[in-house]
Formats: C-alpha cells, sequence, structure tokens
C-alpha cells in the first residue's frame, strides 16, 4: 500500500473518531469546557482533541467517550467492502 493511501485511511480514522466523541457530547448536551472539566483537562485540549489533526490515541478516545457515558467499539472491515449500513451497499 503507498503512503498517500495510509495516510488518507488514517484521516479517515481520525475524523471518524473525532465525530463519534461530538455525536456523544452532543446526544449528552455535554459542551467542551463540560468534557474537558470531566477529563481533567483544559477546554484548549479538548478543542484540539475534536478539530486538529493531529494524532488521537486510543486511549484519549476512550477517556472522551466514557465522560459522556460511552464505551468504544471497533469493528473489522476489509478494506474495497461496504458496511452494513452504507446505502450504496
Amino acid at each position: 500500500m503507498k503512503q498517500d493511501e495510509i495516510e488518507r485511511f488514517e484521516e479517515g480514522a481520525l475524523a471518524l473518531a473525532q465525530a463519534t466523541i461530538q455525536k456523544a457530547m452532543t446526544v449528552e448536551g455535554i459542551t467542551q469546557k463540560g468534557l474537558a472539566t470531566r477529563m481533567n483537562r483544559s477546554t484548549t485540549f479538548v478543542k484540539r482533541m475534536l478539530e486538529g489533526d493531529h494524532n488521537l490515541p486510543v486511549k484519549t478516545l476512550a477517556a472522551a467517550l466514557a465522560c459522556c457515558g460511552y464505551e468504544v467499539r471497533f469493528t473489522l472491515r476489509k478494506l474495497g467492502t461496504k458496511s452494513d449500513d452504507d446505502p450504496e451497499a
């Protein structure tokens, strides 16, 4: 696999992780400041976590979701296959 392909998958995974945290926050009515308080982190940390293009460690993802009342679940899907909820499948 080419490096640019790997980077595309990394960026997609990061965007999905950030969107998952944001969705949990929205559903639970938690602000960035509220999540920062729950995580014992700064609001700047949470803002960067949700909007940045840096690495988001699995432990940080798990902590953020736990502070929203959720747990992380991963699924494995072969590259090039459609998901069950994909409208184009």
